[in-house]
C-alpha cells in the first residue's frame, strides 16, 4: 500500500503549443485495490484531469486494462472548469473550457476481484458532463459520481 506521495514531479500546466493536438495512449495496465479515498483519508481516482490546465487534455486511448477490486467512484473524476479561469489573464469572462472537451476510450477492459464498478462494459468511451453537448449524445448516460457522461459504440 502506498503510503506516501511520489517524489516525481507533478506537471501542473500543458499551456505551451506543443501539447495541443495530442493523444495518449495507455496499454496493459493494472490497477489493484482502489478505494474512493486513501489510505490518508484523501479523495483518489485513477483518471482524472489536470487541475491546472485551463486550456487541453489530450485524448486518452487505454486499452486493455484490468480493473482489480477498483470502486466504481475511484474510476475516474472529470472536474468541470474552474470558475476562477474566468478573467482576463486566462479565458476572458468565461471560464477556459479545456476540461469540457476531454475525450477518454477504454478498450478491452478487464473489471475482476471482489470490487467491481456496476455497471461498466469493457469498451466504453467517456466525456464530461457539459450539459450544452454531452446530453445530447446518443447511447450516453450520466454517471453523477463521475461528472461524466458514460458513452457505448460512440
Amino acid at each position: 500500500m502506498i503510503k506516501m506521495a511520489s517524489e516525481l514531479p507533478y506537471t501542473t500546466s500543458a499551456e505551451t503549443a506543443a501539447s495541443f493536438g495530442g493523444q495518449t495512449y495507455y496499454s496493459n495496465l493494472t490497477f489493484i485495490n482502489f478505494d474512493t479515498t486513501t489510505y490518508c483519508g484523501a479523495k483518489q481516482t485513477i483518471f482524472s484531469l489536470n487541475p491546472m490546465d485551463p486550456d487541453y487534455s489530450p485524448r486518452a486511448i487505454i486499452d486493455g486494462t484490468v480493473f482489480n477490486n477498483v470502486t466504481h467512484d475511484a474510476l475516474l473524476y472529470l472536474a468541470p472548469p474552474v470558475q476562477g479561469w474566468a478573467n482576463l489573464d486566462d479565458c476572458g469572462n468565461y471560464p477556459c473550457t479545456g476540461p469540457n472537451n476531454t475525450y477518454l476510450s477504454f478498450t478491452n477492459s478487464d473489471f475482476v476481484g471482489q470490487v467491481v464498478p456496476g455497471n461498466v462494459p469493457p469498451t466504453f468511451q467517456v466525456v464530461p458532463n457539459n450539459p450544452q453537448t454531452s446530453a445530447n449524445l446518443s447511447h450516453c448516460s450520466l454517471v453523477q459520481s463521475w461528472n461524466a457522461y458514460i458513452c457505448q459504440n460512440n
